[in-house]
């Protein structure tokens, strides 16, 4: 008889999962139909019920976003004119920059942005993800899609508020962390977490614009403050000093990221570079040596071995002569 409780409570989850499949496929068929007023009262009525499972959630707040919202091309550039196009791939998705045709430099891009159609639908939408951010802080996935939310409403200082919330929970937590459906982060959270905030940064800074530089310093900062032993946010603060020309800072940074990865050969070729700007071509020569041996990417092989040709030529050719 000791097993019967056992076999009581089995039968109850089994039942329960069966049951959030079923409701699943009830909500999709009614999607299908387009009928958003039953969709609505059905995902309202399925939160009621399901308290406790951070993906009725989820799947609540993409739909009052969907049902709130339509997609429009945007155009991101400070430049008037005629542009080339070219399509610069990021894993799966494509990401479309405006080129200056005679220069060939990046001067915008070319993306898309949500456009809010009923604000009412689309408030419900952050009120169930806060509520389950409350509820599931340990979900990363609901965490960052708070920030995407925010992100895409312009609200700036609520984005970067949920982006420290939530790297302060996974640097306290660590062991923690899932992602959709409770699976396991893609990666250790020490990596995984700065290299998501290294994406942000990335956005912000591809649109080459001082606002939204400023908000690629602060998204860095967040991930210096709370993984300071990672590259990737002393490298992203570098690159925002070097778009304002303030050398001297870019170097100090890159000399920093340098100190907690010192065979990272993205940093060494910036700290390369960025002597080159500065006109100690020798110093840039040395950093660019360095880097050689630290890759066997062709491509970066290439571009180092380059670099090398020009800044150290004639260093190069009396060292053969040994």
């Amino acid at each position: 008889m000791r097993y019967a409780g056992w076999l009581g409570i089995l039968l109850l989850v089994a039942q329960s999962a069966g049951a959030e499949a079923t409701r699943q496929e009830q909500f999709e068929a009614l999607k299908q139909e387009g009928d958003t007023t039953r969709a609505l009262a059905f995902v309202e009525d399925w939160l009621k019920s399901s308290p406790d499972d951070p993906d009725v959630y989820v799947t609540a707040a993409n739909y009052y976003i969907d049902a709130s919202t339509r997609s429009q091309m945007t155009v991101n550039t400070a430049r008037r004119g005629n542009f080339d196009v070219s399509v610069r791939r990021e894993g799966e998705n494509p990401q479309f920059q405006l080129l200056d045709p005679k220069t060939k430099k990046v001067v915008g891009s070319i993306g898309s942005e949500t456009v809010v159609e009923d604000p009412e639908i689309a408030d419900k939408a952050l009120e169930v993800l806060l509520e389950a951010h409350r509820r599931f802080p340990h979900r990363m996935d609901i965490s960052f899609g708070i920030c995407y939310h925010y992100k895409e409403a312009g609200d700036f200082e609520h984005f970067i508020q949920m982006l420290d919330d939530a790297t302060s929970y996974a640097v306290a937590h660590p062991e923690k962390l899932k992602w959709m459906k409770n699976a396991p982060l893609s990666d250790k959270p020490e990596e995984f977490i700065p290299r998501t905030l290294h994406e942000y940064c990335k956005q912000f800074m591809a649109l080459q614009q001082p606002e939204e530089e400023e908000h690629a310093r602060r998204v860095a900062e967040v991930a210096v403050r709370y993984y300071p032993g990672h590259p990737y946010a002393y490298n992203d603060i570098a690159g925002y000093y070097s778009f304002r020309k303030e050398y001297k800072k870019t170097l100090e940074y890159l000399m920093k990221a340098h100190v907690v990865a010192p065979k990272d050969v993205l940093v060494i070729c910036n700290i390369g570079h960025i002597h080159d700007v500065m006109g100690d071509k020798a110093a840039a020569c040395e950093w660019f040596q360095k880097a050689q041996p630290l890759t066997t990417d062709p491509d970066m092989k290439e571009n180092i071995a380059d670099a090398v040709k020009e800044l150290c030529g004639k260093k190069k050719a009396k060292t053969g002569k040994r």
